[in-house]
């Protein structure tokens, strides 16, 4: 039995297009995990984002190259399933980031053989580190590669509106550090500033995560969609989006037919746990973000939430939901790129040596030393397939 067995899903293989691994273990756990995760919710292609690096992480410098090992094993395990990795991007924040550092970054990623950027500048707390917006010019020449080369963008912008209102934040977002106060910019002027980015690279790919938070707006996504033919929104939960959604049933179940080319499926699962057995994977609610939209998309019936009250499924047709599902995954993505062995061991070295010269530590010994034994792992991999 699988997770579509379970509750009755439309025979649809999924590409998710929106995975992190981020959870610490040592990395051969992580490739069960996402072996099994990839078999009990029927996904035939998955994207590994990376998380963003800077001079001051100190939680799992080897992300990046994780995403590769990951989508390495898993690619030559499985001929018939596909596992992709987009790279994070790295700053220093300070005098050291420049243009041209910006543009060999870009250049030496996609030698590598990813098959995407993720940015998670946009996240307000990440744009107020980065001190600068995200349409300066320091960044067009990073741009303008990725455009030329057509290299896929998965970006984060914002956060729920309610996130900038003291009197609208939930309980658990205020504890955790994601109130915008003053000190931030407004939702609105981060939009403007991706927005920019697309007026100075109108063939950029982007899609924009979690429906660029703009689900309590049917109009301005029309609009959007209308004025950025290029531009696409993926449906990783926020589960505010549904409630959203649910407010006006008819007119978003419109949209999602009009606009189903633009629109793909995304869970921000992580690398949670391994389980003893597949059944497992479907077990908690941190797990439970594809069944989310799945039963958006497919059921008829309006069901409860514990969070989001009252939803009103949208009851899609086979065509819409196979677009969504997998179709502009897809044709975004392509076949999976070869991986660059060696620049991807060179580049473990590289991140091995700055361990060992104290450049780099995580936030305690333990998590330093198994990300220093990942590291090795993947050296000793990539070396071997040289």
């Amino acid at each position: 039995m699988t997770n579509r067995d379970k509750f009755g899903y439309q025979p649809i293989p999924l590409c998710d297009g929106h995975i992190h691994i981020t959870f610490a273990h040592p990395v051969d756990t992580t490739v069960k995990i996402l072996d099994d995760t990839m078999t009990w919710y029927d996904c035939e292609r998955i994207a590994i984002l990376g998380l963003q690096q800077d001079s001051k992480n100190t939680a799992d410098p080897g992300n990046n190259l994780k995403a590769l090992y990951c989508k390495s094993r898993l690619n030559e395990t499985y001929p018939d399933r596909r596992v992709y990795a987009f790279s994070g991007i790295y700053h220093y924040y300070d005098e050291r980031d420049t243009a041209e550092g910006y543009l060999a970054q870009a250049k030496a990623l996609w030698g590598m053989g990813f098959d995407g950027v993720k940015i998670l500048d946009g996240k307000p707390k990440m744009r107020k580190n980065l001190g600068r917006r995200l349409d300066d010019p320091i960044f067009d020449p990073f741009y303008a590669y990725l455009q030329e080369h057509d290299i896929p963008v998965t970006m984060h912008l914002g956060d729920p509106p309610e996130f900038w209102d003291i009197n609208k934040i939930s309980e658990y977002a205020l504890k955790v550090g994601w109130y915008c106060d003053e000190t931030y910019p407004t939702l609105e002027e981060l939009r403007r500033e991706v927005l920019s980015i697309l007026e100075k690279f109108p063939r950029l790919r982007l899609t924009m995560a979690h429906f660029f938070f703009l689900s309590q707006d049917l109009e301005a996504c029309s609009d959007l969609f209308e004025h950025y033919p290029t531009l696409c929104f993926d449906l990783t939960p926020g589960g505010e989006m549904f409630e959203n959604f649910s407010k006006r049933p008819e007119d978003w179940r419109a949209f999602f037919c009009r606009y189903a080319d633009r629109i793909s499926l995304g869970t921000d699962t992580y690398n949670y746990a391994l389980h003893d057995t597949l059944a497992d994977y479907g077990n908690g609610a941190d797990l439970a973000r594809t069944n989310l939209v799945r039963k958006y998309l497919e059921w008829t019936e309006s069901c409860a939430h514990p969070w989001y009250g009252t939803l009103i499924p949208f009851g899609l047709d086979d065509d819409t939901l196979t677009k969504i599902y997998r179709g502009n995954f897809l044709r975004r993505l392509g076949p999976a790129r070869p991986v660059n062995c060696g620049a991807a061991a060179y580049a473990a070295l590289n991140i091995l040596n700055a361990f060992d010269h104290g450049a780099l530590c995580c936030e305690d010994d333990e998590r330093t030393a198994l990300e220093y034994e990942n590291l090795q792992v993947i050296k000793a991999y990539f070396e071997n397939k040289e």
